[in-house]
């Protein structure tokens, strides 16, 4: 009978993890616009009803499928700042990363500030502490890297506001192509061009 259990148990946390990585999938597609529980459904081969069975609500779903994301990209972060022994490596290796996040994934901003505006209070606050937490792990990485290229202490938290924004004007800039692509291309960043930028502008060795 506990055998019986068990494995019901582990088809349901099976068929929950399908949906998930369903909805994640949808959600982390360039061309991603709002998110169908038909689609989920039909991508996670399950019934409709079973999405809400076991996430409540869409905007659950959601919230679950941005926590995931960020704890991922917290290790991603952590795992390639490990890698490397000089400073300068790891600012490529992070404004690269950091790039391709803006350039792959910008729409996810949109997506959070219309998910904070329509929850409970109570998601609400939950989904704040969280982007709170992936802020302050962001900026202690930072700040202990600009540290290495030379900042003072007095200084190192201008450095990493001044990059952080660039990081956001960079974030703002691709949305508004997206949502205007027929721009003219001398408007657009290059990556590499960027990169170069951050390098000059904050290897204070």
């Amino acid at each position: 009978m506990n055998e019986v259990n068990q494995s019901s148990s582990d088809d349901e946390e099976d068929k929950a993890e399908r949906i998930l990585q369903a909805a994640s999938e949808i959600i982390l597609s360039p061309d991603f616009h709002s998110l169908s529980t038909n689609e989920v459904a039909e991508r996670a081969n399950v019934s409709k009803g079973l999405i809400f069975h076991h996430y409540g609500s869409k905007d659950n779903l959601i919230l679950k499928v941005i926590t995931r994301m960020l704890n991922q990209q917290l290790r991603d972060t952590a795992d390639h700042v490990d890698s490397y022994e000089d400073p300068l490596d790891v600012l490529k290796e992070y404004t690269q990363l950091q790039l391709k996040l803006i350039s792959d994934q910008s729409h996810i901003i949109t997506l959070v500030m219309q998910l904070i505006g329509r929850m409970h209070k109570d998601k609400q606050t939950e989904l704040t502490v969280l982007m709170m937490e992936f802020a302050e792990e962001a900026i202690f990485t930072l700040r202990k890297l600009f540290l290495e290229l030379g900042w003072s202490e007095e200084s190192v938290m201008t450095a990493v506001q001044m990059y952080l924004a660039i990081l956001d004007g960079l974030g703002m800039q691709n949305e508004f192509f997206n949502y205007l692509p027929q721009a003219p291309s001398d408007f657009r960043y290059n990556p590499d061009d960027i990169l170069e930028f951050v390098v000059d502008l904050f290897d204070k060795r």
